[in-house]
């Protein structure tokens, strides 16, 4: 048994340290793409390689000390099975092997004593029972240590997760709200059935990203997801917009307060929220807000209501209009001028910007649409 034990844990360490090697690299590649858990896979890989060369050491003494090693096989098998990942785990299973046939191979006495060091065959059942008995209790042993020392470490991510979003919250009420409105050009460019490409909400999107806004809409869906709530809004005009359809949002709105939490849990399906919130993407033509609070209409950092204001505020309507602009104007230099790429782009990006003045007086006059500014200002830039 003990040659068996010997091959298998040299076997489990050595293709554990290969599975280690491929851990560290998918991690690797995990961190270059910016994942969130590229580090928790570069820890499992580090910790894979320790513990696949402990059982390679072990398992080249299970000939000479077979009950060391047969107690250090299973011991750096389970380690490196919680603490090395899932393909390391796999390879551990063959040296526990390994640890069990080791102890069950040597001789239960000293060495010097005949009767002790008589072969397996004549071993009582007892002496199988005990060693059973041990290896569970220490594997028992372990996983109970390693449960006991990670639960404050979920707790301090807890806490950290809590400050972080009571610092977001902080920020949020102190900026200022931009002009953005969720009636007028943006709910077309987002609306179901509109002739926007997919090209110009992604544009419009980009635009938006990141802007703070002072919205009140219509409550869709109201649900509980640990300290936040997140509300559904509908398209449908709230009343502050008259009959214009407005966009959909998915708002992640956390209370301040017990009250906060009160006023939210009340709402019901067409009641109006308003809100303060960042505005983070847009998926399925929905406006993503993340995070929010519930904004009195008595706080300050609102857009004026008396105040005319474009669909769009003209700082994104300018970066929609110079994305658009050059890519056409780049796209008639080749087609119609012979222009290589690299002039045709340098071309199309000066006449655009030389456009870029007209079409802001354009966007802001009052009920101008964006098309109608474009069509004004593109002609000559193309």
């Amino acid at each position: 048994m003990n040659k068996a034990a010997a091959v298998l844990g040299l076997v489990a360490g050595i293709f554990g340290f290969i599975a280690a090697i491929a851990t560290l690299l998918l991690g690797g590649a995990a961190s270059a793409f910016g994942a969130s858990d590229s580090n928790t896979m570069l820890n499992f890989g580090w910790g894979g390689i320790f513990f696949s060369f402990i059982a390679i050491i072990f398992g080249a003494l299970a000939f000479a000390k077979p009950r060391l090693a047969g107690w250090g096989l299973m011991v750096s098998s389970v380690l490196g099975a919680i603490l090395g990942g899932t393909l390391v785990a796999i390879c551990m299973v063959l040296a526990f092997v390994a640890g069990i046939l080791a102890l069950l191979g040597s001789p239960s006495g000293a060495a010097n004593d005949t009767i002790a060091s008589t072969s397996m065959a004549s071993a009582s059942p007892r002496s199988w029972l005990r060693v059973v008995g041990w290896t569970a209790g220490g594997v028992l042993a372990l996983l109970v240590l390693l449960a006991v020392f990670s639960s404050p470490t979920k707790d301090e991510g807890l806490s950290n997760d809590a400050q972080r979003s009571a610092d977001a919250i902080a920020q949020l009420s102190a900026a200022t709200a931009s002009a953005l409105q969720p009636a007028g050009e943006l709910a077309e460019i987002f609306e179901f059935g509109s002739n926007s490409t997919a090209v110009q909400r992604d544009n419009t999107a980009k635009a938006i990203d990141g802007k703070v806004v002072i919205w009140q809409l219509r409550v869709f869906e109201v649900k509980r997801d640990g300290n936040v709530y997140l509300v559904s809004t509908s398209s449908a005009p709230s009343g502050v917009f008259g009959g214009n359809v407005v966009v959909s949002t998915s708002i992640t709105l956390a209370a301040r307060n017990n009250d906060e939490a009160r006023t939210i849990e009340a709402f019901k399906t067409g009641d109006t929220i308003r809100f303060k919130g960042r505005i983070k993407g847009v998926g399925m033509r929905r406006i993503q807000i993340e995070p929010a609070m519930l904004w009195p209409k008595e706080a300050s950092n609102a857009a004026p209501a008396s105040a005319p204001s474009p669909s769009l505020d003209v700082e994104a309507l300018q970066n929609r209009f110079l994305i658009e602009c050059s890519a056409n104007g780049k796209r008639n230099a080749i087609a119609l001028g012979g222009m290589q790429e690299d002039e045709a782009e340098r071309f199309a990006a000066a006449n655009c910007a030389q456009s870029t003045e007209k079409f802001n007086k354009c966007a802001q006059t009052s009920g101008a649409s964006y098309a109608a500014c474009y069509k004004l200002s593109a002609t000559t830039a193309e």
